[in-house]
């Protein structure tokens, strides 16, 4: 499932950099990921271990969903914002992204 999480800046308070939100990444993920940074100025965090689906084999949940192959959250910064995003992650990607300190 795909979302967008923004972390909005407090106008009163000094804007962090993209050097800032990587350093607040990394610190959070540490070596449970891989990181990547884009040409269009996102960073990539792909974690180490592969998606799952938490119901697989209970009956009636033995319908599993699609799941790419990897895990990995999308971080974009501006002047406004942070944004994290998801695409295509289980759920326990979601819970990780949603848990990034703002």
């Amino acid at each position: 499932m795909a979302a967008d999480r923004f972390i909005h800046w407090n106008k009163s308070l000094p804007i962090p950099s993209r050097e800032d939100i990587e350093k607040i990444v990394r610190g959070f993920f540490g070596d449970a990921a891989t990181y990547e940074n884009s040409p269009n100025g996102c960073m990539i965090v792909t974690l180490v271990s592969k998606p799952s689906f938490p119901f697989t084999g209970l009956g009636g949940w033995d319908r599993t969903p699609y799941l790419p192959e990897e895990r990995w959250i999308e971080v974009f910064h501006n002047e406004e914002h942070a944004d994290i995003l998801t695409r295509q992650a289980d759920h326990f990607t979601s819970v990780l992204a949603e848990g990034l300190p703002p």
